[in-house]
């Protein structure tokens, strides 16, 4: 059932996976009840995610991995298999190191080149539902000479960034940790693109707003759901957060710039503040147009599109 489920899912895909130029897709999405799994490829390994339980049965767990391995090396005769295991993240630091192993390669997106680590972390470098995202950013710029400056909040390992830059724009990539900085900057090195015309700065994500005075075209908003990181001074809480999120975004663009604000809190509900239209902004609900094709959970994240007026 498994490896019948896996081929309808390639083949469905191969013609797109070609003209999009990508090397890094999501195969299988818990299509099957029974097999509440998910698949991920990268070039030629397959990072398998299972969620945790409490009451997991080993044996099942142990079956399972021995028929994805079997069903993907049918399909894939060369790839190599990583399997994951992903607990809730509430109320927990987001992007959590799982060891010390280093094993990093390079895969392609639209052209550009990221580099991926799939044993350190448990996610792996690079959100692939952000791609259409990514994408359009780009192709915003290209078409609009005059719109060259991008803020990336939560930058993470600064994707959003290298996209912007491979088009002209000067970026600005804000991150706690000084880890991911550097990981983007790997990332923006990997696409040659000279570091010296974009800015990498690890600090809080409020006290850098209250304290910028550059105003941009662009801002890409894009928090965890929750975070109790050692380096804030507070629990992050992206629901109870988040106006005072955009409000501040807001601010910091030009008239007509525009704020992507993303999130993958499943029953995050945007506030009635910022609903609109009203003045100052205008608020669009772009979710479903950003869900990629590969993805079969068309809830795996919120997008909305906010332009100041």
């Amino acid at each position: 059932m498994l490896e019948k489920r896996l081929a309808k899912n390639y083949q469905r895909l191969k013609g797109w996976i070609k003209d999009q130029k990508i090397q890094a897709f999501r195969l299988y999405d818990r299509d099957i009840p029974e097999l509440p799994f998910i698949i991920d490829i990268y070039k030629d390994l397959a990072v398998v995610y299972e969620r945790s339980k409490v009451d997991v049965d080993a044996t099942r767990l142990q079956k399972n991995q021995i028929d994805i391995q079997q069903s993907l090396n049918k399909l894939f005769p060369e790839i190599k298999i990583e399997f994951k295991t992903r607990e809730k993240q509430k109320n927990k630091t987001e992007y959590q190191k799982q060891d010390e192993d280093k094993s990093n390669f390079t895969i392609e997106e639209h052209g550009l080149k990221f580099e991926i680590n799939p044993t350190s972390y448990i996610d792996v470098g690079l959100f692939l539902d952000h791609r259409p995202l990514r994408k359009q950013l780009m192709n915003e710029i290209k078409k609009n000479d005059e719109r060259k400056s991008v803020l990336n909040l939560f930058s993470y390992t600064c994707s959003f960034g290298v996209y912007a830059a491979s088009v002209g724009a000067k970026t600005t990539n804000i991150d706690l940790s000084k880890t991911y900085l550097e990981w983007g900057k790997r990332n923006y090195l990997l696409n040659d693109i000279e570091l010296k015309h974009h800015r990498f700065i690890e600090i809080d994500i409020f006290e850098f707003l209250k304290n910028e005075t550059h105003r941009y075209d662009y801002i890409i908003l894009d928090p965890p759901s929750f975070s109790n990181s050692k380096k804030m001074e507070y629990a992050f809480d992206l629901q109870k957060l988040h106006v005072q999120l955009v409000n501040h975004c807001l601010d910091l663009l030009v008239i007509g710039g525009k704020l992507y604000f993303s999130g993958n809190l499943r029953n995050f509900k945007l506030d009635e503040s910022l609903k609109g239209p009203s003045d100052g902004m205008m608020v669009s609900d772009i979710s479903k147009k950003t869900i990629p094709l590969d993805y079969r959970d068309e809830k795996i994240h919120f997008c909305y599109e906010v332009k100041r007026l």
